[in-house]
């Protein structure tokens, strides 16, 4: 084993661990494993400890998808800092870190946030019009180069207090999709939610493959503010295997995930939905893991 290595497992046990137990839960060779623990030397760093509501200042995210490019995926976040608001987070897949991307998170908004998710993307000129309601609706939070899961790259905006998620995606031309949305959220909630239930997300895809029209994703954070159970747990699980995605794997993914924690704090933390021509084509959930 290399010095480096040798440096990553007397220094981070537990994620390197977590890395390797993930990789076995997934079944995947120990080649892929020691690829994937190789990305995470390559972009681990906690950086100044900003909190969103996604990431709380934690370093380490698990996303686990379900429906079409079902997978799991890992983000790191990298020592250097585009912003005093903003981290980079190196993303791949734990089935295949060749595939690999990054986004940028924004902490409190800042007057430069647009320039810099404009300038991480590069052309974001293929979907004029969803790009400006958008930003007229809420504020920039994530933009994601290169999904692994999906292979498309992202502008994700939160949407500001007192703007309606419904309303917003029918001007979007998605007025279908808040009653599917909402259906599939107080689902994995257990507990039927209103638009009052803030805070919404909405995401575009800003790739230029042509694959991405007509797509659109749904999310929300209020899957935290639910005590970390049993119930909660196997209710994610429940969704996964309706959507089509494989719920003990998810379930079992959560439980590991979940014995690094020793403060309580959230685990399960945001859930997204992809909808293409108004119908459910996959779903995301993001699990942050304590350090």
């Amino acid at each position: 084993m290399s010095v480096m290595n040798d440096t990553l497992f007397h220094s981070a046990l537990p994620t390197s661990q977590l890395l390797e137990h993930l990789g076995l839960l997934c079944r995947t060779s120990p080649k892929t494993r020691k690829a994937s623990l190789q990305r995470l030397v390559l972009g681990q760093g906690a950086g100044a400890r900003d909190k969103t509501c996604i990431e709380g200042g934690e370093s380490l995210l698990v996303t686990i998808r379900a429906g079409t490019a079902a997978g799991i995926g890992i983000a790191s976040a990298k020592v250097q800092k585009p912003a005093k608001n903003v981290r980079h987070w190196k993303r791949w897949s734990i089935q295949d870190p060749s595939q690999t991307g990054e986004s940028l998170i924004f902490g409190m908004p800042n007057n430069g946030d647009w320039n810099l998710a404009k300038a991480h993307l590069g052309d974001c000129s293929s979907n004029t019009h969803a790009l400006t309601e958008l930003r007229l609706r809420g504020g920039v939070y994530m933009a994601t180069q290169s999904e692994p899961e999906t292979g498309l790259s992202w502008l994700s905006f939160g949407l500001h207090k007192g703007q309606s998620p419904r309303e917003t995606l029918a001007s979007l031309g998605q007025p279908k999709v808040w009653m599917k949305f909402s259906s599939y959220l107080s689902n994995l909630l257990g507990r039927p939610i209103t638009e009052r239930a803030r805070p919404w997300s909405i995401a575009i895809p800003v790739s230029t493959t042509g694959n991405e029209h007509g797509l659109i994703r749904v999310g929300s954070t209020n899957w935290s503010r639910l005590p970390e159970n049993a119930e909660k747990s196997s209710m994610f699980a429940r969704q996964v295997d309706d959507i089509g995605g494989d719920g003990r794997l998810a379930e079992g993914i959560y439980s590991l995930v979940s014995r690094y924690d020793t403060s309580g704090n959230p685990i399960g933390v945001a859930a997204e939905f992809d909808f293409k021509n108004g119908r459910l084509i996959g779903s995301q959930y993001t699990l942050r893991v304590p350090q």
